[in-house]
């Protein structure tokens, strides 16, 4: 017995894709974003209803017959790996944590392949991913499919900024509070962004040579007059967590 192939437009999946990865990869994300708004509905949906648009209107970009269903796959799994490591550890994957992890070492990246990775992924990646390949997609003849494209981009993107502009301070005053705390939990945006933020850092420092610093250092007067052994300690935060040190009220 076969099963008949669900047909869809690819702009009706295009909103399909952009509406799960919204909703169901960033829990973290609306999490925050309840709390922030805290209680406030009417502000809420109108930060969804951005967000979609424009999630809605980077998706429609890449939806054409050879690139759609790699694309939407793609961005599902890169959100379904990132949405793990911000939910299970509430890392944000910027740039900074992506150089981290490609510098680190394969023992190191070995421990955070974990089972529950592999499950959280098989349930939000694979699944949806196998839904996307299965299912049969509708395009238009490529002029059509251009301007219909263009046409629902532009669209979306007026409606978002609208949206956004009517409620100007609320939201600016958010970028400006939450764009590194509520924002930065936002996937796959913000490691995709951090990516290509990575790869152009990279690409402009190809070429620069290491070159010794502070060749001009000397000992000051109380280590080089001191007639014992001088002890230094140097205490290094770097992977502390924040709530394990008496600072911004923790106890």
């Amino acid at each position: 017995m076969s099963i008949r192939r669900l047909s869809l437009s690819s702009t009706a999946l295009s909103l399909l894709v952009a509406s799960y990865i919204l909703l169901l990869l960033n829990i973290s994300f609306w999490r925050k974003a309840l709390a922030y708004f805290d209680g406030d509905w009417v502000r809420l949906a109108e930060l969804g209803l951005i967000l979609l648009l424009l999630h809605f209107a980077v998706l429609l970009a890449f939806s054409s017959r050879w690139l759609t269903k790699p694309a939407f796959i793609f961005f599902i799994m890169a959100g379904a790996a990132a949405s793990y490591f911000v939910d299970a550890y509430g890392v944000v994957i910027d740039r900074d944590m992506l150089l981290n992890a490609a510098v680190t070492t394969s023992t190191e990246a070995g421990h955070l392949i974990t089972p529950a990775l592999l499950k959280h992924i098989a349930i939000f990646g694979v699944l949806p991913s196998l839904f996307v390949s299965w299912v049969d997609v509708g395009h238009l003849p490529l002029s059509k499919k251009l301007q219909k494209n263009t046409t629902l981009i532009l669209v979306s993107l007026l409606v978002a900024v609208a949206v956004f502009g009517s409620q100007f301070s609320t939201f600016a005053s958010m970028w400006r509070e939450q764009r590194v705390g509520m924002m930065s939990n936002l996937v796959p945006a913000t490691p995709l962004i951090g990516a290509i933020s990575l790869g152009v850092r990279q690409f402009r420092e190809i070429g620069i040579k290491a070159e010794p610093y502070g060749t001009d250092a000397r000992l000051g007067p109380v280590i080089s007059g001191s007639p014992k052994k001088v002890l230094t300690v140097i205490v290094v935060g770097e992977t502390a967590r924040a709530m394990n040190f008496s600072l911004n009220s923790y106890a």
